[in-house]
């Protein structure tokens, strides 16, 4: 097949995070298969305007900015190029993935070809904690119109709790395709002595990485340590910089920014357990790759994250409020039977997730649409 994605950013952006892998992780093996992959997606500074990557054809036709993505001009020039760039390809396409975070790119109104729409979470309540006002309200807004008026097309989603997000709004055709984990190295550090926590991915509002912080304070024990992993935009990492100043825990929280994954799986390796106080995820691919090293997650039980941490045995879920989150903690801590169980059955269960299973699933998928469907129409495959 030839497949066209479309998705607001690939994995070479500096804002890239665990969709981006995702997509690329199918793409990449659906070349190895014998498929042809292009994806068009948003230009970054440095980025080519095309470019390959593992065998992916990349188109970036326009400058594309999560700072200007709602209000401004140059989101419109970027959709308007992107389209532009579709109309030229679509002829020798087979199939279109619409890769959604937040909203579409729109090909799927304007496609002629068979549309999949792949959104990564429903963002719901996100938009208020990540967008200024008035692009939150339209972004919510925009958000339920489009899942309306696409309601007919057939949707690919990576978690439970995305089918049933979306399946609220009307929509039938959902197939969940289970994101997998790339192999941990084969020699892994040993557990720190000293009780040690890791916090993995960007720094957004969303992470609520205050919570985090509060949680290990409330502890009140000088020996813990905190592992801060992942970079962002600068006002956010300064205002968590700053929160952990205010609360006299700089001693405890370290700040490692973007890291390489040797060091990546280093410090996962070393660390007791992975803590995520998410608003919501889409699954949360970190959870998997803490996993692999024998880590498990304590974290906050919340969409995706319900779905990639079997509370109980590869990890603890509890209320949204960092109390709960210090009370599990402080468990956690003194119960070395305990510890050693979630470890033992995290690395079991995470196994099971393979990038090879993950694209297995979407070409089952797509061939379970095609032939039971002979005509495409702009709204309704």
């Amino acid at each position: 097949m030839n497949i066209l994605m479309t998705s607001w950013r690939d994995r070479k952006n500096p804002a890239a995070g665990g969709a981006e892998v995702l997509t690329h992780e199918i793409a990449r093996r659906l070349n190895d298969r014998g498929h042809k992959i292009t994806l068009i997606t948003g230009r970054f500074p440095g980025g080519k305007e095309q470019d390959d990557d593992d065998g992916v054809r990349i188109l970036r036709p326009a400058y594309f900015s999560p700072t200007n993505a709602i209000s401004y001009v140059r989101w419109i020039s970027f959709l308007l190029a992107t389209l532009v760039t579709y109309k030229r390809e679509e002829a020798g396409i087979d199939v279109v993935i619409e890769h959604v975070h937040g909203l579409p790119m729109l090909i799927s109104v304007f496609a002629k070809k068979p549309v999949f729409l792949f959104p990564h979470e429903v963002a719901n309540d996100i938009w208020f904690m990540e967008v200024p006002f008035p692009g939150n309200v339209l972004g919510f807004v925009l958000e339920r119109v489009y899942l309306s008026l696409f309601r007919n097309f057939p949707f690919l989603v990576n978690s439970p709790s995305t089918a049933a997000d979306v399946r609220a709004h009307g929509i039938k055709r959902i197939f969940t395709i289970t994101p997998g984990i790339s192999k941990p190295p084969r020699t892994l550090q040993p557990k720190n002595p000293r009780p040690t926590f890791i916090v993995l991915g960007r720094i957004t509002p969303m992470k609520r990485l205050q919570a985090v912080v509060d949680g290990v304070s409330k502890l009140g024990n000088r020996q813990v340590l905190l592992h801060i992993v992942g970079g962002g935009k600068p006002r956010p990492v300064q205002n968590l910089v700053l929160y952990v100043r205010k609360t006299g825990m700089s001693g405890q929280v370290r700040f490692h920014g973007f890291v390489g994954e040797k060091r990546k799986f280093d410090l996962l390796s070393q660390s007791w357990a992975l803590l995520s106080t998410s608003l919501r995820e889409g699954w949360g691919i970190n959870v998997l790759e803490a996993a692999s090293v024998g880590t498990p997650t304590i974290a906050y039980r919340v969409p995706g994250i319900r779905d990639s941490v079997v509370n109980g045995k590869t990890g603890i879920l509890v209320s949204p409020n960092s109390a709960a989150l210090a009370s599990a903690l402080q468990t956690f801590m003194r119960d070395q039977k305990l510890r050693e169980s979630l470890s033992r059955n995290a690395r079991s269960h995470s196994q099971k997730f393979t990038w090879d299973r993950t694209t297995d699933e979407f070409l089952k998928a797509i061939a379970t649409v095609r032939t039971k469907t002979k005509e495409h129409t702009p709204l309704h495959y």
